[in-house]
């Protein structure tokens, strides 16, 4: 092979390189042209779905906590049942039938206006009449017996009832009141039981009974 042959391959061997080199080139740009193309389009689907599935949460979480906080505050006052208030009357009820009615009481002192005939009458048993004056020193020794059986009186069920001559005179002339303390006991609307001066806490218990 001579050398002008030399050169013609040499020359071949050079275009052939050449255009096997583009051609990878080429396709090697392409290739990097359709990855950057095919990872744009899987970024923006991953960005996509990232969106969706972070609207989903953010709808999931937001109801669940506003569903609570409204039971919250529909629960905050708690109605009172039927039950609970059948339960509040009938223990009223029970309170109010297991309290003993109040007692009259078994010594009084008769007002300046008052009416003797009609507390007697209104008198469920006996009555004991204890007539005294104020500026009578035995008449206050005479009531604080008197007190010292109230107790009793309600016992034998007798009502005592202190009247001042002073202001009943009348009623003390009627009852030929002369001298203080007059005591009187009255049963069933007649007079049983008289006595003048300071009359002792035993003969009284004995007159109530």
């Amino acid at each position: 092979m001579n050398d002008s042959q030399k050169c013609t391959l040499l020359l071949l061997s050079v275009v052939v390189a050449t255009a096997s080199g583009c051609s990878a080139a080429a396709g090697f740009g392409f290739g990097r042209t359709v990855s950057s193309d095919l990872s744009g389009v899987v970024k923006e689907s991953e960005v996509i779905q990232q969106d969706a599935i972070a609207n989903a949460n953010s709808a999931t979480t937001t109801k669940p906590i506003a569903a609570s906080k409204t039971t919250a505050d529909d629960n905050h006052i708690a109605p009172v049942s039927a039950t609970q208030s059948e339960s509040t009357a009938s223990t009223t009820l029970a309170s109010l039938t297991t309290t003993p009615a109040a007692q009259r009481p078994t010594l009084i002192t008769l007002p300046a206006s008052g009416d003797l005939d009609a507390v007697m009458a209104e008198a469920n048993g006996n009555v004991l009449l204890d007539f005294y004056a104020d500026w009578c020193g035995p008449c206050r020794k005479q009531s604080v017996i008197l007190h010292e059986l109230e107790s009793t009186a309600a016992e034998n069920n007798t009502l005592i009832v202190k009247v001042n001559v002073d202001e009943h005179k009348q009623i003390a002339r009627e009852m030929q009141v002369s001298s203080l303390p007059t005591l009187v006991m009255v049963k069933n609307g007649e007079i049983v039981k008289r006595e003048t001066g300071i009359t002792r806490k035993a003969d009284l218990v004995r007159w109530m009974q």
